[in-house]
C-alpha cells in the first residue's frame, strides 16, 4: 500500500533563491535540521520556552523540512538594480530574513508603519528628510533596489550591499 503522507512526490511549497541561501553564512538545510531536532527534543520538556529561529528556517520547518523547499537559482531572479519588488514583498522578505519582525511587517503593510530599525536609520536625518523618508515609506507601493531608502540603510550599516542583494531576490520570488 502506497503511503500517502510521501512529501516526496508534493511539489515544493517555497522557492528560495540561492542568494538568499547564501546570505545566512551557514548551511539552511543544517539549521533546519538542527531547528526540527529542537522542536522535537521540545515536546518532552516542561516550562522551557519553545525554540526560536529566524523565521525563514522556522517557515521551512513547519512547512516539513528542506522536501518542502525548492532551491530556485538566483539567474532567474532580476539582479541589482532592476529588480522591482512590491512593498509587500519588500515587507515579507525583511521579516522572513529577520531584518523585522512578522508584525513590523504586518503594520507596514497595514498601516505604513516603519520597523523599529528602519526608523532608527530616518531618525538621525534632518527634521524634514526624516519626515519625507517616513512619508515614502508610508506610501510606497513598490521599491527598486537602487532606490535612496535601500542606499541609505546600507549607508546606515543595517545591512550590506549583499544582504540587500538577497532580500530583493527573496522578495522577487514571493508570489
Amino acid at each position: 500500500m502506497e503511503n500517502q503522507n510521501n512529501h516526496d512526490n508534493l511539489a515544493p511549497l517555497l522557492q528560495v533563491p540561492q542568494a538568499a541561501i547564501d546570505a545566512f553564512g551557514t548551511t539552511l538545510p543544517a539549521r533546519v535540521e538542527a531547528y526540527i531536532a529542537a522542536i522535537e527534543a521540545h515536546k518532552y520538556s516542561i516550562g522551557i520556552p519553545r525554540p526560536t529561529e529566524h523565521p525563514l528556517v522556522e517557515a521551512i520547518a513547519a512547512a516539513g523540512g528542506m522536501n518542502a523547499v525548492e532551491i530556485i537559482s538566483s539567474e532567474g531572479v532580476p539582479q541589482s538594480s532592476a529588480i522591482r519588488i512590491t512593498n509587500r514583498q519588500l515587507f515579507a522578505a525583511l521579516a522572513l530574513t529577520g531584518f523585522i519582525t512578522e508584525s513590523e511587517a504586518l503594520a507596514a503593510g497595514r498601516t505604513g508603519e516603519v520597523p523599529a530599525a528602519i526608523d532608527a536609520v530616518f531618525g538621525v536625518l534632518p527634521e524634514q528628510d526624516a519626515f519625507l523618508a517616513r512619508l515614502t515609506w508610508a506610501t510606497m507601493r513598490e521599491v527598486t533596489r537602487d532606490h535612496p531608502l535601500i542606499g541609505m540603510m546600507i549607508a546606515a550599516n543595517l545591512a550590506t550591499a549583499e544582504q540587500v542583494d538577497a532580500i530583493f531576490a527573496l522578495g522577487a520570488s514571493i508570489e
